[in-house]
């Protein structure tokens, strides 16, 4: 299954070394509006522009809920797309409700 991080927070971080090691998951590209376009030392590309998230089975949009509205707007592929927020319903974003899931996982270290 191919996916797509949006954010680069600590949940997303945390995502991130917890999907690279399933074997049947691939990250095709991460996003954060601070990276600089590099390959990370996992082969995960990384970008600072959402136009260059590829065609991904889910994007996972881990972004911090002050800024959720205004990055899902910016979302041009319009595939499944998971949000990880505990203050945004799914209606706010913009998005298909068919092809969207909210899901707020809990931390523990």
């Amino acid at each position: 299954m191919n996916i797509n991080i949006i954010g680069r927070g600590n949940v997303a971080s945390q995502f991130v070394k917890k999907f690279n090691k399933i074997s049947k998951l691939k990250i095709l590209h991460w996003y954060s509006r601070s990276f600089k376009k590099t390959i990370d030392n996992d082969g995960v590309k990384r970008t600072n522009n959402l136009k260059d998230l590829k065609d991904a089975d889910i994007n996972f949009l881990m972004v911090s809920d002050d800024v959720i509205k205004k990055i899902s707007k910016k979302i041009t592929n319009k595939n499944f797309t998971v949000h990880l927020s505990g203050i945004h319903n799914l209606e706010e974003l913009n998005f298909l409700i068919l092809k969207s899931l909210l899901w707020y996982p809990i931390q523990c270290k």
